[in-house]
C-alpha cells in the first residue's frame, strides 16, 4: 500500500511539473510606459495607482500626474487607460487639474462596467465614479466624510472584508490631534461608511475572526469596536514602524496576515491568531547588501497563495537607488519564488499589485528618472506570469525559481525538480543550527531522486544554489 501511495505521489508531482510549465508559457506578459509629457524643468510625478482587469483580459488603470504646484493648490492631472492583452493602450480618458485624485480602481461583478474612487484633497470628500469598457461615465457620486484639516498620508491602503467590501484608511491631521479616516465601499463603488478615530497613527486595518470590531495596526495594535471606536491598546510595540508606511493586512480564515516593514527596515510576513498572537513570522532575507525597504503590498489567491512587493533601496534611503523585490509565499509562509525588478539606469518606485485572470500578476508604480536632474517620473505596469516573469525584456532578474520537493515530510528519498533554468544547480542541506550536513547536484529541468536516508530526523532548511547564487530555499522534514 505504502508502494502504491509512493508512485501515486510521484506521478501527481511529475503531471503537476509539467503543468506548471506548460500553464506559465501560455500566460501572457508585457509591459507598459506612460512617459511624462513635462519637458520644463518642473518636477512632475506620473504614477499609476492602480489596476484591474475584465473577462478577456483587458486591463483598466488609473494614474496620477502630480506637478510641482502640489503644495500650493492640490491640483493634478487624472490618468485612466484601457490596456489589450499586450498592455497596449486601446483608450484612454484624462482630466486636467482636478482636485479630486484616483485612489483605485475594481470591476464590478457581473457587468461590463468598473468603478474607480477618487479622493479630494481640499474638502475631504470621496468621488465614485462607474464606467463602461469604453471608458464612458455612467454615473458618479461625491460622498463628503466630515474630515478637517490636512491628509498627510497619501497611502490609500484596503483591506477586503468578509463581506465582499473594502475598508480604505488613511490618516489626517485636525488642528494638534491626528486621526485615522476608514471608508467602506461596496462591490458596486458605492461609499457605504466613514468613519473618523482619533488616533495616533494607523497604517493597516484588518476585521477581526471573532466579527466583532477591528484591528488598527502602527506602532503598535489597537482594538477598534464596529464603530472604529477605541477599545484598547494591545501592546506589541515594534511591529512595525509608522514613518515606513505601506503595512498590508488581510484575512486569511479565522487567522490574520500582516506584511509590514519592522523597525530594522526589514519586510515581516507574520500570521496572527483572531487574539493577536502570532502564528508564524517570517523575515526577508537580511543577509541581502541593501540599504532597506519601504513601501508594500501584498495579494492573497483564492487558493491561499500570498503575493508581497517592497521597494528596495541599495543606500539607506537613497530614492535614486531602488528596484521592487515580489515574492511569493504558500500558505504556510514558506517561500516559493522572488523576482527583482530592477534597471541600472532608473529607479522603480510605488507599488500596487493586483491578480490577473490567467494566473498571473500585474504591477504599478512608477520610474523615477535618474538621468534627469529635476524630479520627474514615468508611469509602469507590467503584467507578469505566475513565476514572477516579464518575457523579452531585461529589467527582471530572477533570483528565486519555482522549486517542486516532495514527499514532505519523508523518511530519506527526496524528489526534487527545478524550472526555468537552463545549467545544473547544486542542493545544499542545513539543520537547524546552521549546520552544512549535505550537498548534491540537481540536473535542470529534470526530475531529481536523492536519498538522505542516512541523516537523523530532523528539520532541515534546502537552498538551491545556481552559480553560487540562490535560486531556491524552504524547509524539508526527514522522519520515519
Amino acid at each position: 500500500m505504502k508502494t502504491f501511495q509512493t508512485i501515486a505521489t510521484k506521478i501527481r508531482a511529475i503531471i503537476i511539473f509539467f503543468f506548471i510549465l506548460s500553464s506559465v508559457r501560455a500566460q501572457s506578459t508585457w509591459k507598459h510606459i506612460r512617459e511624462n509629457p513635462v519637458s520644463d524643468g518642473n518636477s512632475s510625478f506620473l504614477i499609476y495607482v492602480a489596476c484591474s482587469q475584465d473577462l478577456n483580459n483587458n486591463s483598466y488603470c488609473v494614474g496620477l500626474n502630480i506637478n510641482d504646484n502640489f503644495e500650493d493648490n492640490l491640483l493634478m492631472d487624472n490618468i485612466l487607460v484601457s490596456l489589450d492583452d499586450k498592455g497596449n493602450i486601446t483608450n484612454e480618458y484624462t482630466n486636467v487639474a482636478n482636485e479630486y485624485a484616483f485612489v483605485h480602481i475594481a470591476q464590478i461583478p457581473e457587468t461590463e462596467t468598473f468603478y474607480t474612487l477618487s479622493f479630494n484633497f481640499i474638502d475631504r470628500s470621496w468621488l465614485t465614479s462607474v464606467w463602461d469598457y469604453d471608458l464612458n461615465k455612467i454615473s458618479e457620486e461625491i460622498v463628503q466624510t466630515g474630515a478637517n484639516e490636512d491628509i498627510y498620508d497619501f497611502v490609500f491602503t484596503h483591506t477586503k472584508l468578509k463581506n465582499g467590501n473594502l475598508l480604505f484608511l488613511t490618516n489626517g491631521e485636525d488642528g494638534s490631534d491626528d486621526y485615522a479616516l476608514f471608508t467602506e465601499v461596496n462591490l458596486n463603488g458605492k461609499v457605504v461608511n466613514t468613519y473618523i478615530t482619533y488616533i495616533d497613527f494607523c497604517a493597516s486595518v484588518v476585521e477581526n475572526p471573532n466579527g466583532s470590531g477591528f484591528y488598527c495596526i502602527g506602532d503598535g495594535v489597537i482594538e477598534l469596536d464596529n464603530n472604529f471606536e477605541v477599545l484598547q491598546d494591545l501592546g506589541l510595540v515594534d511591529v512595525v514602524s509608522e514613518y515606513n508606511y505601506g503595512t498590508t493586512g488581510i484575512n486569511l480564515d479565522d487567522n490574520i496576515l500582516l506584511n509590514y516593514i519592522s523597525v530594522e527596515y526589514y519586510p515581516e510576513l507574520t500570521l496572527f491568531d483572531k487574539d493577536m498572537k502570532i502564528i508564524k513570522s517570517v523575515k526577508k532575507d537580511s543577509t541581502t547588501d541593501v540599504g532597506g525597504f519601504l513601501f508594500n503590498s501584498m495579494i492573497v489567491s483564492e487558493n491561499k497563495e500570498i503575493y508581497t512587493a517592497h521597494q528596495i533601496f541599495q543606500e539607506e534611503f537613497d530614492f535614486s537607488k531602488s528596484n521592487i523585490v515580489l515574492t511569493k509565499y504558500d500558505a504556510n509562509l514558506n517561500e516559493i519564488w522572488e523576482t527583482i525588478i530592477e534597471d541600472s539606469i532608473n529607479s522603480y518606485q510605488g507599488i500596487q499589485l493586483t491578480l490577473a485572470n490567467d494566473g498571473g500578476i500585474i504591477i504599478s508604480g512608477f520610474i523615477e528618472l535618474l538621468a534627469i536632474e529635476n524630479d520627474i517620473s514615468n508611469a509602469f505596469v507590467f503584467k507578469l506570469d505566475g513565476n514572477g516573469m516579464l518575457s523579452g525584456t531585461s529589467e527582471l532578474k530572477p533570483s528565486l525559481v519555482p522549486t517542486t520537493v516532495y514527499p514532505n515530510p519523508s523518511s530519506g528519498p527526496l524528489n526534487i525538480a527545478v524550472q526555468n533554468i537552463t545549467e545544473n544547480c547544486m542542493l545544499q542541506l542545513t539543520n537547524a543550527t546552521g549546520t552544512h550536513v549535505a550537498q548534491k547536484t540537481i540536473l535542470n529541468n529534470e526530475l531529481n531522486n536523492l536519498d538522505f536516508s542516512s541523516l537523523p530526523n530532523c528539520v532541515y532548511y534546502y537552498q538551491v544554489l545556481s552559480n553560487n547564487k540562490k535560486i531556491s530555499s524552504g524547509k524539508w522534514i526527514k522522519m520515519q
